[in-house]
């Protein structure tokens, strides 16, 4: 292991390499690399996080600028890289690629199943922890969420409003990782489906330890948190043209207002399938006249 470098820090760097730089550079020689190439490299990072631009960024700068120094290389490509356009925050939804990385990674990953039960529910990660086997109706295809972790405790509650409480439909593929789940471990109605070690809540930490081991061997940048995985169901949702209305109540939200603040963003391919059954109607109505 490199002098000074923790084990996480190298995980995440080589992580990082085999994504998003090694299926674009990989197989050239350093001499042969051009600024083209890096700017390639670089602009299949946009739409994801500053975070992991910046990141990927410096890489590509101080690998190729420490072989110019080593004069292993006559000049240096990445001397004039420019940064594609990134988002900060956490109100926004995974791009294609990251999705790529999560469903791969959590093909394998121990909290693969946790991780997709989010990402296809829109469930809160304190949703996730109080969920119990009795709430996960395969009869109906439904997961029934009736509780959250209370904020600071091991405890589980109610929702905060009686809109948090809802009935979540599954899709087939988290319907199959669940049941083949369930089959596995043969588990009492009460018991909890994402526990912790010792069976109980999973608390906060712990919780976001979880994600930061998934996050890591996913190979996403260090600033996208679990919400990331309910945003981008909601966006999802959007671009299946799903209405508001609907979408609040799969989403939990009291105020319509906050469905909207996902719903504002205009989908190209929503707009024409929307425009589409505008027509189809319209059509429709002159047949019959």
């Amino acid at each position: 292991m490199p002098s000074g470098v923790s084990a996480p820090t190298l995980a995440r760097y080589r992580s990082m390499y085999n994504i998003h730089i090694g299926p674009y550079i990989g197989s050239k020689r350093m001499i042969d690399v051009s600024p083209i190439d890096l700017q390639q490299c670089l602009n299949q990072c946009g739409g994801m996080s500053d975070t992991l631009i910046s990141v990927v960024r410096s890489i590509l700068k101080d690998v190729f600028h420490r072989a110019r120094a080593a004069r292993l290389i006559p000049v240096d490509p990445a001397e004039d890289l420019v940064a594609p356009k990134g988002y900060s925050g956490s109100r926004r939804a995974l791009t294609d690629l990251e999705r790529r990385q999560v469903l791969e990674t959590a093909e394998t990953h121990k909290y693969g199943l946790w991780v997709l039960t989010m990402l296809y529910t829109g469930m809160r990660p304190g949703e996730t922890a109080a969920l119990t086997w009795a709430n996960v109706d395969f009869d109906r295809s439904e997961i029934h969420v009736v509780a959250a972790r209370e904020t600071g405790t091991k405890n589980s509650k109610g929702p905060k409003t009686e809109s948090g409480k809802r009935d979540i439909p599954m899709i087939p593929e988290l319907k199959r990782r669940l049941l083949a789940e369930h089959d596995r471990l043969q588990p009492g109605p009460f018991d909890l489906v994402f526990p912790s070690r010792l069976g109980g809540i999973v608390s906060r930490n712990p919780m976001l330890n979880r994600w930061k081991s998934f996050r890591t061997a996913a190979g996403l940048s260090d600033d996208v948190t679990a919400y990331h995985l309910r945003h981008t169901f909601a966006t999802d949702l959007q671009r299946a043209g799903v209405p508001i209305n609907v979408a609040r109540d799969l989403l939990g939200h009291s105020d319509i207002s906050m469905t909207a603040k996902v719903y504002t963003h205009r989908d190209g391919d929503t707009l024409h399938r929307s425009m589409q059954l505008y027509s189809d109607l319209q059509a429709a109505i002159g047949g019959n006249g």
